[in-house]
């Protein structure tokens, strides 16, 4: 295996060190800014040699955290193979083994990883979370001070004080400077005796501030300082704006984007007009279309080993048009689920470190983009293989959605329809409509399969039928009864019809519950003539079934009633609405 240079232990791109130590004036300090160094940066072939036995391992099955780190430790060279790593990666790897086996990964890390610890778990929606960096500095700790000292080097100095700054502030010394010192406070002096730090006695996290101080005194007084002189000079607000731009930056080589950005994947498409222009381009009959040849080609985005897939099972026609394609052209495809995964955990996910988020995102993303396969190839295996080497996945993906917007926008209507009183749906129907109006349709939604869309379409479909039943038309809505359920309010509509009335959701008073009776039932049953006439309602479509339903809980709490005797509405069934 070929040997690698050791990484720069001051953990960040090259500096004037000349300028930075001259005369010892702190003032000529150059801070540290931008991506920490990655031993293996522009060197992918050399990259994917040194990362090969690793992915070896995990030919025959996807093994867990704690599997890999065991094969990795048994290498020659674990700490070549670890840097070799793509920084996310490492981060999802490092989160994914947890504990005190963490700070064995990190103490092999290199800077660029130890840095995209704190871009991809230490903010929360462009909000820095101080606790979150000292917890993986505490980690580092565990395996000793030299990976601590590692950890706090490779951060930029604009990140050190910003954290800093959450929890101290600082003073020069001066000859009155105890005249400004608060007394409900913790003070204490710089290692350098040159400013009083001051912090809040009940601060929790106040022990890995001194210790994040003292690692920086120790490693560069220079660099030290000036930090410590940020906490006095610089404006947060501003700071944290310029560090949210540099790890944005730093996101995007890695595959994560902004979160408005990636949230563009569910932007509605025209499935069929994309489906359109698609084949149409295939078969040469298009000009410039809707796909990019050979999308994730090159360099561009960083090698990867796919580890963050592979715990997530390939579903079938994407797995079957995947395997007949060129190993190279499968790779790419690869490449391009696992930007794919990345960019729907940016959308969704509370951080792109959260591993957990990320094995469901991923399903959800693979799930999608293939409903979008088998809609693009209308399910012809070969066809979608031929798809595969030319479009972008995430094409695929925005034209799934698509489908299922389709199907929000009929459930919008169903929901005016109601006024707004998905209450009186059933328990699976309130449900499906509940979740397809969720403001990103997808998983945990019901539509995932091209099966699952094709259920939801005939449940809405007959829903629809349904309302039309109910007498809705020009879009306004049902005066729906409160408490009232779906299937009350279907067999209401159903007696009105049996009793030559146009469909009303109107309570029945004791005329028409008599009527009903005495001329709609015989012998404890439906007149057939009858019964065949509101069947023929359905016209044999999807609302069929609800239709028999109603009327079998008719007859039950009617068909024996007498028309000619005593009824006292108090004491008769419920199947439909009573004026009591």
């Amino acid at each position: 295996m070929t040997r690698l240079p050791a990484p720069d232990p001051a953990g960040q791109r090259s500096v004037d060190t000349a300028d930075s130590v001259a005369g010892g004036d702190d003032d000529r300090y150059v801070p540290r800014v931008g991506p920490a160094l990655d031993p293996y940066d522009d060197q992918p072939e050399l990259r994917q040699l040194v990362l090969s036995p690793l992915v070896a391992s995990t030919a025959q099955g996807p093994l867990t955290a704690s599997e890999r780190l065991d094969v990795v430790l048994a290498l020659p060279e674990p700490r070549a193979v670890v840097q070799a790593l793509s920084a996310d990666e490492f981060v999802l790897w490092a989160k994914e083994i947890g504990g005190g086996d963490c700070g064995e990964l990190l103490a092999l890390a290199s800077p660029r990883q130890m840095q995209a610890c704190v871009d991809l778990d230490a903010w929360r929606d462009d909000e820095l979370d101080t606790a979150s960096i000292f917890a993986w500095l505490a980690l580092a700790a565990e395996h000793g001070p030299e990976t601590a000292e590692k950890f706090v080097a490779a951060q930029e100095d604009g990140l050190l004080c910003l954290a800093l700054a959450q929890h101290i502030r600082a003073l020069p010394v001066h000859d009155e400077v105890d005249n400004e010192l608060p007394d409900d406070a913790e003070v204490f002096d710089s290692p350098d005796g040159a400013f009083k730090l001051i912090a809040q006695l009940d601060d929790p996290e106040l022990p890995w501030v001194r210790r994040m101080v003292a690692v920086l005194f120790g490693l560069d007084m220079l660099r030290a300082r000036a930090i410590i002189k940020g906490l006095y000079w610089e404006l947060p607000a501003q700071l944290d704006d310029d560090l949210r731009d540099l790890r944005a930056a730093r996101l995007r080589d890695l595959g994560f984007e902004p979160r408005p950005v990636a949230q563009q994947l569910y932007t509605y498409r025209d499935p069929y007009a994309y489906k359109r222009e698609l084949l149409a381009q295939i078969s040469g009959t298009g000009g410039v279309g809707v796909a990019v040849a050979r999308p994730y080609a090159g360099h561009a985005f960083a090698v990867k080993t796919g580890l963050a897939l592979y715990a997530t099972t390939m579903p079938p026609l994407l797995g079957q048009a995947m395997a007949l394609l060129e190993p190279h052209e499968k790779d790419r495809v690869q490449l391009g689920l696992l930007r794919l995964a990345y960019r729907v955990q940016s959308a969704r996910a509370v951080a792109p470190s959260e591993v957990a988020e990320l094995a469901h995102w991923s399903r959800h993303a693979m799930q999608t983009a293939a409903l979008g396969l088998q809609f693009a190839a209308d399910g012809d295996l070969a066809l979608a293989a031929v798809i595969l080497g030319s479009a972008a996945v995430d094409d695929l993906f925005t034209v799934a959605h698509g489908l299922v917007v389709i199907e929000v926008h009929r459930a919008k209507r169903l929901r005016t329809a109601l006024g707004g009183k998905l209450e009186v749906l059933d328990g699976a129907d309130a449900e499906l409509v509940h979740g397809l109006l969720a403001r990103f349709p997808g998983m945990p939604h019901p539509i995932g399969t091209p099966q699952e869309l094709q259920q939801v379409q005939q449940r809405l479909v007959a829903l629809d039928a349904l309302v039309a039943l109910f007498g809705a038309s020009g879009g306004a809505a049902l005066d729906v009864p409160s408490d009232t359920k779906w299937s009350t309010l279907l067999a209401t509509a159903l007696a009105w019809r049996a009793l030559g009335q146009p469909p009303s959701l109107q309570p029945l008073d004791l005329a028409a519950l008599r009527a009903l009776c005495g001329t709609c039932f015989a012998r404890g049953q439906w007149r057939l003539e009858v019964r065949m006439q509101l069947e023929q309602t359905a016209q044999g479509g999807p609302t069929l079934p609800w239709v028999q339903t109603a009327l079998q809980r008719l007859a039950e709490d009617y068909a024996g009633l007498d028309p000619a005797g005593e009824i006292d509405l108090r004491f008769v069934g419920e199947a439909v609405l009573l004026r009591r």
